[in-house]
């Protein structure tokens, strides 16, 4: 239940002033039933302050303060109805607008309804609040709409709603006869990020030991004991994956190919090439943006496992896993359930954060999941010194920037070029505290080096070539 608000005195018939959560609202009575409205400043942020707020209020009512007579105040309101001008563009209308603009971007149509409801949730916003259509958004209706979602949504979904309606806007405003984007100077808001974790070799190796050995896992069941008392005990349970062995398989993918679960799991037997030993596939992120296809060779392991699927092929069906692909298009949080549920067993973690974050996100982020096999393929390429340009070719980033994201430098490789200091140095003398310095250095250095910055320091340890470290 929300606190009662501090009221602040104001000249009789210009209403008051309410401070709830930190923010301030003019409140007045009109026709005996009482308004609130939110106050924000000239920068079209909420009133924080008791200055602000009684600037912010002397602004709504100043026009009428000034006139001295009930006979100039009817005038005036006269005057300010023949004025008005009429908005009444709907959602529809602008988003018509927006598809038929040839400056717009290209998105595939799972975003552009993704943008079309944001825009229709505003509309409905401008209707409720405004009366008047999206053609009448000024910025400080921007402004206030975006700082009530704000509290509603965590920081990315705030982000998410800005940025679409901050693009379509730049594409209609002077088709709406508007002199400026309403939406262009809301700012970011700071997003926090967990990122999937990556898992080891020895992870790697647990998580397939499962489909050979069964996943069994600790629970407590409820029975009797004696005199038919309730008592908890602990068993041992196994758990059986619906579709194990397709499963299996798609774990595999995700972790030789570095595909995406979607990719795995909607794999198709034209994407396999058994003679000249390769994958071809288009992730189905990008497919109706860049559909640029991905080829890599297969690895003997995920060779042998496609060799096995053969043997459940369908004649009606052209996936590679058929039964996890038809879940998927039906249910795809099932097949993402059940791969966090292998994990959870097989490693004995934690697969979703339990952190306390100041965001509102609806949802607690997950740690480890089937697309933390992606991560994984990244951090071996990169591990064992893959350029990344090659690694972002494999898993189909545009940007070799997003790639970094998922590489994860592991301690084993740090070593590597911690191993090799002792004959990095200078033909002259130096004390044993000059020494020390350098080496510290170098081991700062290494430590918060990128991918690319470790392979040219170890190319240049091999060529004998002098290496200057950043100031």
């Amino acid at each position: 239940m929300a606190s009662k608000g501090k009221r602040a005195a104001r000249a009789k018939g210009t209403g008051s002033l309410i401070k709830r959560r930190g923010h301030f609202f003019l409140r007045n009575t009109v026709n005996g039933r009482r308004l609130e409205q939110a106050l924000f400043n000239e920068n079209g942020t909420p009133c924080t302050t008791q200055p602000d707020a009684e600037k912010a209020a002397k602004k709504q009512d100043r026009t009428l303060l000034e006139l001295d007579t009930q006979e100039k105040v009817v005038q005036k309101i006269a005057e300010l109805h023949q004025l008005k001008v009429v908005h009444q563009a709907k959602s529809s209308d602008v988003w018509q607008l927006y598809l038929n603009s040839a400056t717009r971007p290209d998105a595939s149509p799972k975003v552009l309804a993704e943008q079309r409801g944001i825009l229709e949730h505003f509309g409905a916003w401008m209707a409720k609040h405004y009366q008047c259509g999206l053609d009448g958004v000024t910025p400080v209706a921007a402004s206030k709409y975006m700082y009530e979602r704000g509290e509603l949504v965590s920081n990315r979904t705030f982000d998410g709603y800005a940025m679409t309606l901050k693009l379509i806007f730049k594409t209609v405003f002077k088709q709406l006869g508007m002199s400026e984007n309403p939406f262009e100077n809301i700012r970011h808001r700071p997003i926090e990020t967990i990122s999937r974790r990556e898992f080891s070799e020895e992870q790697v190796e647990k998580i397939f030991a499962g489909f050979r050995n069964g996943f069994f896992y600790e629970a407590e069941v409820e029975g009797f004991g004696p005199g038919r008392q309730r008592r908890r005990e602990k068993c041992l349970r196994e758990y059986r994956p619906l579709y194990k062995d397709e499963m299996e398989v798609l774990m595999k993918l995700c972790c030789y190919t570095g595909a995406d679960g979607q990719s795995g799991c909607l794999m198709t037997w034209e994407n396999i090439d058994f003679e000249k030993n390769q994958i071809t596939y288009v992730r189905h992120k990008t497919r109706k943006t860049s559909g640029r296809p991905i080829t890599l060779p297969m690895h003997p392991v995920l060779r042998d496992a496609l060799l096995t699927a053969q043997g459940w092929r369908q004649a009606d069906s052209p996936y590679v896993l058929p039964n996890v692909a038809r879940r998927y298009l039906r249910n795809r949080h099932g097949v993402q359930k059940d791969a966090m549920k292998i994990i959870r067993i097989a490693l004995g973690v934690e697969t979703t954060s339990h952190e306390q974050s100041e965001s509102r996100r609806a949802l607690a982020p997950n740690i480890y999941s089937l697309h933390s096999f992606r991560h994984t393929f990244v951090s071996f390429c990169i591990n064992a010194g893959v350029p990344l340009a090659i690694v972002s070719e494999i898993v189909g980033h545009g940007n070799p920037m997003m790639t970094k994201h998922y590489a994860h430098i592991n301690t084993e490789a740090k070593s590597k070029a911690i191993a090799v200091l002792p004959s990095v140095g200078t033909t002259n003398e130096l004390t044993d505290g000059q020494s020390e310095d350098i080496r510290q250095n170098l081991l700062m250095y290494i430590k918060e080096a990128t991918p690319e910055q470790l392979q040219d320091f170890s190319r240049k340890i091999s060529l004998q070539q002098p290496i200057i470290l950043p100031a």
